[in-house]
């Protein structure tokens, strides 16, 4: 088990799970610092918008249920890391257990594409792969009220691979991108 993976812009997990209006994620995540100038995703759905984007050029970071600049909330988040819970059963996203905003949510909210870390899986370009560390990252189901992945850095014994354990499905997690991630400290038991 590591602390966290990190990745450096061309690294991202596909997580398998569908996005959807009653899907809602927790991230918590470190910025790095890099110079690049593109959008970066941290949590990404079926567009470019649809999810948690970082800005690079600026500490703001966009939040949208939609494939929308218009609908999204612009969040500026001074800590070097944090948590964001984006898209409770009422929409909205929760920062650090306290912030609250509201999300506009634009029905239908239909879109056949899966959650990314780090990427929106349907864009395989590189050019919204996000550049930071991701902690931890949980999937719940809210109309079911279940945990349908509960991601945890780790590094594979048999080969050294850097990626996610999902403790629900017991899969290990692999760079869906190019390159390696970094792997962070390992966890002291």
């Amino acid at each position: 088990r590591l602390q966290y993976i990190e990745s450096t812009g061309t690294q991202y997990i596909d997580t398998g799970i569908n996005i959807g209006e009653n899907i809602q994620t927790k991230v918590k995540f470190g910025k790095t610092t890099n110079s690049f100038t593109k959008y970066g995703f941290i949590i990404g759905g079926g567009g470019h918008y649809q999810g948690l984007v970082t800005r690079t050029s600026t500490n703001s970071y966009y939040v949208s249920m939609y494939n929308s600049s218009q609908n999204a909330v612009v969040i500026t988040m001074p800590d070097d890391v944090f948590e964001i819970i984006f898209n409770t059963p009422n929409h909205k996203v929760i920062i650090n257990n306290s912030d609250s905003f509201d999300l506009v949510l634009i029905s239908p909210y239909t879109i056949n594409a899966t959650i990314g870390i780090f990427n929106t899986p349907t864009y395989t370009t590189g050019d919204n792969i996000g550049i930071g560390k991701v902690y931890s990252f949980m999937i719940k189901d809210n109309l079911s009220n279940s945990v349908v992945r509960n991601m945890i850095p780790a590094k594979r014994n048999s080969d050294n691979v850097v990626g996610m354990w999902d403790t629900v499905s017991k899969t290990f997690f692999t760079n869906a991108g190019t390159g390696s991630f970094i792997a962070g400290p390992v966890v002291s038991d």
